[in-house]
């Protein structure tokens, strides 16, 4: 952990008040390889002839910013740590942490198990307040079970010092959700900025098809024909972008068996030589870009694979 004030005071301090810029930079020693530096700004205030630190943010300056706290900058928690994973609790959440952490690990075994050159290091949340995670969902919190999230080197940067991930103790703390989410979740922290270039449809329906490997190829082919015949998923379409989000159910299944096609099919190294195809050619990709670059990967069109293997999954009986 290093502190560096920075050479002048902020100019929009309060009479009898000094704040200083200062430069936070911390690492998660064991859990994460590099270092997150945050813009801070530290308000001294003289009471009864002392000198004391009263705050460390200014909520002005970090709207004006941006500045998206972690769940621990702004609340109590409660700190969990088994061998590389680091969870943060609260006073609400606390009960369920045994449960949780006991979760972590087997999912920690599971995506160490499919997904390829992954440390296994991981930091998670289980926090009560919703507001870490309302801001960082694309969908409705009640329709979100957890997001995986890039933390950046400093401000301002793109650079991508660790991705975490939050969950929706309403989601997490029933165990039946608890198998499939972690895992889910643990994939994006596995993948990094991996499939950042993907479209939603791969790097949601790879994580999916890695929440499921705990189980037979049977197991998960009848799964995803159940899914399919539940959801009415007889013309698929995967989607990319926001419109993945429209319709969360269909899309993320559609997803899963497409993906989980094509590793049971082709080999789970498919489905990161596929990534890593989107990866070269960059990001921001039409339709017909995407849909070249799988025609060329695997030999088959976007909407062909999706029907493919809709009828794969069904054909499990």
């Amino acid at each position: 952990m290093r502190i560096e004030t920075l050479d002048k005071p902020a100019a929009d301090a309060e009479e009898g008040e000094l704040q200083l810029p200062v430069d936070f930079t911390m690492r998660l020693d064991g859990f994460e390889e590099r270092s997150v530096t945050q813009r801070l700004l530290y308000t001294f205030r003289q009471v009864d002839g002392e000198v004391g630190l009263v705050n460390d943010r200014n909520a002005q300056r970090d709207l004006r910013t941006g500045w998206l706290p972690d769940p621990r900058d702004v609340g109590d928690v409660v700190v969990r740590e088994s061998g590389s994973i680091l969870a943060f609790f609260d006073e609400e959440t606390a009960p369920y942490a045994d449960a949780v952490m006991k979760d972590l690990r087997a999912s920690r075994e599971t995506v160490l198990a499919a997904v390829p050159n992954w440390s296994g290091q991981l930091v998670a949340y289980d926090i009560s307040d919703f507001a870490g995670l309302e801001k960082r969902t694309p969908m409705q919190v009640w329709e979100t079970g957890g997001v995986a999230y890039p933390v950046f080197v400093r401000p301002g940067s793109d650079e991508v010092a660790a991705v975490r991930f939050i969950v929706n103790p309403d989601v997490v703390h029933n165990s039946l959700n608890r198998e499939f989410l972690l895992p889910h979740e643990l994939t994006h922290v596995a993948l990094g900025s991996r499939d950042d270039a993907s479209p939603r449809w791969l790097s949601e329906g790879a994580a999916e098809y890695v929440s499921r490997t705990q189980y037979s190829v049977e197991e998960q082919r009848r799964m995803a024909g159940f899914a399919a015949d539940y959801l009415g998923i007889t013309d698929p379409v995967p989607v990319n972008g926001t419109d993945f989000y429209a319709n969360p159910n269909v899309s993320y299944e559609t997803a899963s068996i497409a993906c989980t096609y094509l590793a049971v099919t082709r080999g789970e190294q498919t489905l990161w030589d596929l990534m890593d195809a989107f990866t070269t050619a960059g990001r921001g990709l039409s339709a017909a870009q995407v849909d070249a670059i799988v025609q060329r990967e695997i030999g088959l069109d976007t909407a062909t694979l999706a029907r493919d293997a809709v009828a794969w999954a069904a054909a499990a009986g």
